[in-house]
């Protein structure tokens, strides 16, 4: 890391060398003030107000060289993602000298390696506000720190869209909120009653309980036809007793009880299934007595 910086702060001085000539020969008063004051930050170890000098001095006058230094501060100062992001901007100016352009490529690929890049698309008049970036215009492209980073839109109307991302290093991220920002279209018909769906459900339902209903009267036939068997074998085995035997009589008396129980409750179970499935109003009932119910109704909407 000290070696990293190293080199690059000597090639930060050979291009504030480089750039006097440049500055002097068309640069604004302000701009060659800032790129001064930001040799001395850099020269005196602040890293920070240098790049923020040199950013600010690009926007005056619009250099690669400029561009260039303010990256290589913002890597001294440890700030990876603003270093790549001034990196991509001074390989976009032609007049980037070539040691320059090809220290700058370098560092970006390397840099990319360890950092997310996200574009965000957003409709226009939006502004977007992402890690370091406030208020920005679509479209937005910058590198970011791997993790989760909040993204708020604000658009024409004053409305605000809130999004989490998250990345990793070395992905890019393309997210598109022109949908999710647009307004919601206008209804294209008459919106349903809003009973509707609880009618449809509660049809549904009921037919469901009447089949869970039939099941259980299956289930408890069987269970009665079972015991009915269990019991007649008791009684034969309580008739070769001679009717002696008190315990063949108990069970069969007992068995013969819970045989009429079972048959009794699978007969109720039937009649039970047969009104929740054959008397339920089914869809298109329910659908016809709502529109005649409807019939009669004026519809009003308040914007």
């Amino acid at each position: 890391m000290l070696v990293r910086c190293t080199i690059l702060l000597g090639v930060l001085a050979l291009v504030l060398t480089a750039t006097g000539v440049c500055r002097a020969d068309g640069s604004t008063s302000a701009a060659a003030e800032l790129f001064e004051a930001a040799s001395a930050a850099s020269a005196r170890g602040d890293h920070v107000a240098a790049a923020a000098a040199f950013e600010q001095a690009y926007r005056s006058a619009p250099r690669g060289a400029t561009a260039f230094n303010a990256a290589v501060s913002w890597e001294a100062a440890n700030q990876p993602e603003r270093a790549a992001d001034a990196y991509a901007l001074a390989m976009k100016h032609d007049d980037l000298a070539p040691d320059a352009r090809q220290t700058a490529q370098a560092r970006l690929i390397a840099l990319r390696s360890v950092l997310g890049y996200v574009v965000i698309l957003a409709p226009a008049g939006a502004r977007i506000d992402i890690a370091r970036v406030r208020g920005a215009a679509s479209p937005v492209a910058l590198y970011v720190r791997p993790g989760v980073h909040t993204v708020v839109l604000r658009d024409a109307r004053g409305v605000r869209l809130t999004r989490a991302i998250s990345l990793t290093a070395g992905e890019i991220l393309n997210l598109d909120l022109r949908t999710a920002a647009a307004p919601a279209p206008p209804p294209a018909s008459e919106p349903a009653h809003p009973h509707e769906p609880t009618e449809a459900h509660h049809s549904t339902s009921w037919r469901t309980l009447g089949f869970v209903a039939l099941g259980a009267a299956v289930a408890l036939a069987g269970t009665a036809t079972y015991l009915g068997v269990s019991a007649l074998d008791a009684r034969d085995e309580f008739v070769s007793s001679g009717k002696t035997s008190r315990s063949a009589h108990d069970r069969a008396a007992s068995l013969r009880t819970w045989t009429n129980v079972a048959w009794a409750g699978s007969g109720v179970m039937a009649a039970t299934a047969g009104v929740l499935i054959f008397l339920a109003p089914t869809h298109d009932d329910a659908r016809a007595s709502r529109s005649r119910w409807q019939a009669g109704i004026g519809w009003t909407r308040r914007f």
